[in-house]
């Protein structure tokens, strides 16, 4: 069992993401992990696992097993009470055995938080808290039995910090944002881990530089940057070389942690730090994780996958992440991103043949079955369409925009707009969703409740042509030529499409043939026949 410590001197650099994303790795690579949810008082390490779904509830954690030590004087729970396995949703991954704080919600846990004297278990007249943790790490190896044991320790230099670096770890990777007093913290507690004066062998110590802000145009700085640290700490810690990894800043994460890896993959952009982590991976398991076939292969469809978020060619994309899919077929995402792709290109079959597999491998992601519905939408199969989009989450406002959409065009308006309002419920700022209310309104000829919803969609988002298109459609109906010209004047300049205009033939069928519209196209290099040979603009 190989034990690793994720340490930082401050919070907020990353510590608990990054013991996240490689206990996920070692788990896509079909590895045994514990990890340690040792940060007791800010716990939160459960929160980064969002593709795998706790075994039961948490009850107990670390804290009332040490409690009960500390105020009993025995060992209370044994180590398979405090586990919860967390199931991964790709099904070729291995589970992970998480050992939280405890139960967070519950006053209970606070309190014996507070209760428990460290002082006492370490210094008073019989102290056992080393042999209870030693005893403790012995219990994991045995009954748990894993390839890897990870460890979220608290922040600070305490006495608790100190027995998940010194006492319990192997290694510890040590984070720390570039400013004075992360570095000041991170030095201090690598000079204890280094000092002889502790019995055995120090840890290994991977040190990071997390969240560094450089683009690809200031390499100098951040080289520098990184060499002017470098050389401070082989010179500080007598040392003949230090490795310094590097993970940059991400504005994702600084939004939301849970995005990166997270199953909505395909709704956000992700991270641009794939390969930092990837590095950071390879740099502390390249003495424990032996090489064979099948990882070297998962890391080259990591490389081909990186390379895919960074390029922007479409034919180039589709090579790198065809590649990935060659290289490791069993990772849901990459058969995800491909499908993407060939929808872009309108290659329908190909990006649901995709999206099948993806979900064979992840058959609880309701995003996934989400995509899939729209795919099956796109080709008419309407009755497809809403087999899947009926598994997807209810609660996200796109799956009952998706709906409507199939509804409207299956003819069933009333079901339609019935789906709009839900997704409006959900999100009354969903401008998307009032738009096409609006436009359904308007087919069934409610023009009033049509005009109060576009006009709250353009009021959210001014900047969408299609929206002043709706407004001058309804216009268009009730008579109002010259509202009509304002607004579908205001779409053309702001760039609508005659495919966007195509979902309102019906409006502009009774346009043809005039001549004050028709100049009005062409203006904008427009054709009124293209409005009846486009495709709708979704």
């Amino acid at each position: 069992m190989k034990t690793i410590t994720f340490y930082s001197y401050k919070g907020g650099v990353g510590r608990s993401l990054a013991l996240s994303r490689i206990a996920i790795r070692l788990s896509e690579l079909g590895k045994k992990v514990c990890v340690l949810d040792f940060d007791l008082d800010a716990p939160g390490l459960r929160f980064k696992f969002v593709n795998y779904v706790p075994s039961r509830d948490i009850t107990r954690g670390i804290v009332d097993h040490i409690y009960d030590f500390s105020k009993k004087g025995k060992i209370g729970l044994e180590i398979q009470d405090l586990v919860v396995e967390l199931n991964p949703s790709n099904a070729t991954h291995a589970p992970i055995s998480f050992i939280s704080a405890g139960d967070i919600n519950s006053s209970d846990y606070w309190k014996k938080l507070s209760m428990i004297n460290w002082a006492e278990m370490f210094y008073g007249e019989h102290p056992h808290g080393v042999e209870f943790f030693l005893d403790l790490k012995s219990k994991i190896e045995t009954d748990i039995s894993p390839d890897y044991f990870l460890i979220d320790s608290r922040t600070g230099i305490t006495d608790i910090s100190g027995i998940t670096l010194r006492l319990l770890a192997d290694q510890v990777v040590v984070m720390a944002v570039h400013n004075t007093e992360n570095l000041f913290g991170s030095k201090k507690i690598i000079k204890n881990l280094l000092s002889r004066s502790f019995p055995g062998m120090p840890p290994k110590i991977n040190f990071v530089l997390s969240r560094l802000p450089y683009t690809p145009a200031e390499i100098d700085m951040e080289n520098k940057v990184i060499e002017d640290v470098r050389e401070e700490f082989e010179e500080l810690f007598e040392l003949a070389d230090f490795p310094i990894s590097v993970i940059h800043s991400d504005e994702q994460i600084q939004i939301d942690e849970a995005a990166v890896g997270s199953r909505e993959s395909d709704k956000k952009k992700p991270s641009s730090t794939t390969k930092d982590y990837l590095d950071l991976f390879d740099s502390i398991t390249k003495d424990s994780l032996n090489s064979n076939e099948f990882i070297e292969k998962a890391r080259e469809a990591e490389s081909d996958h990186s390379r895919y978020m960074m390029e922007k060619d479409p034919a180039a994309r589709m090579r790198y992440i065809s590649r990935a899919i060659s290289l490791n077929p069993n990772k849901y995402e990459y058969w995800a991103y491909r499908g993407i792709e060939y929808f872009k290109l309108k290659e329908f079959d190909k990006a649901i043949t995709d999206y099948l597999r993806a979900i064979e491998l992840n058959p609880n992601d309701p995003v996934l079955r989400l995509n899939l519905g729209v795919f099956y939408q796109w080709i008419k199969d309407y009755d497809r369409a809403l087999y899947f989009l009926d598994q997807a989450d209810p609660d996200n406002e796109r799956t009952h925009i998706a709906k409507s959409k199939v509804y409207e065009a299956m003819g069933e308006l009333d079901k339609a707009i019935s789906s709009l309002h839900t997704a409006i419920e959900l999100d009354p700022m969903n401008d998307q969703a009032l738009n096409s209310r609006a436009h359904q309104l308007r087919l069934r000829g409610d023009y009033e409740e049509a005009f109060v919803d576009v006009s709250r969609a353009i009021e959210i988002n001014s900047g969408v042509a299609h929206y002043f298109a709706t407004l001058a459609e309804i216009y268009a109906m009730q008579g109002k030529l010259s509202e009509f010209y304002l607004n579908i004047s205001i779409a053309l300049s702001k760039g609508v499409t005659a495919a966007g205009l195509k979902s309102a033939s019906d409006v502009y069928e009774k346009f043809r043939g005039d001549p004050r519209f028709e100049e009005l196209l062409r203006k904008n290099n427009l054709f009124i026949e293209d409005i009846f040979e486009g495709e709708t603009e979704e």
